[in-house]
């Protein structure tokens, strides 16, 4: 099941959330797409930017200002992906094994 929501939202699955290969898998695509999203999305104006607004320091200021929103939006992103990798590789190392076993 996919998470919809808008880009720079984190997932709905959380790292820390017991969690099967499936939906370790599901939430790692389901973050890849929300990052692909925000760069499209940050291409786009970044284009538009450049060519709409002539003034020089204008278009420098507003560039500026499109990046540091870039990075804040991909940020937590960033984060989660960068843990639910660890999580998934952990579960591939090391399963976790029924305590009765």
């Amino acid at each position: 099941m996919m998470n919809l929501h808008r880009p720079g939202e984190p997932s709905t699955v959380q790292p820390g959330l017991s969690t099967s290969p499936d939906a370790l898998e599901i939430a790692l695509q389901d973050t890849l797409a929300q990052l692909a999203e925000i760069d499209a999305n940050f291409e786009q104006e970044r284009v538009r930017i450049h060519e709409t607004v002539k003034s020089e320091v204008g278009r420098e200021n507003m560039l500026r200002e499109l990046e540091g929103r870039h990075a804040h939006q991909r940020k937590p992103l960033v984060l989660l992906l960068a843990a639910l990798y660890q999580r998934q590789t952990s579960e591939r190392l090391l399963p976790v094994r029924p305590r009765n076993a």
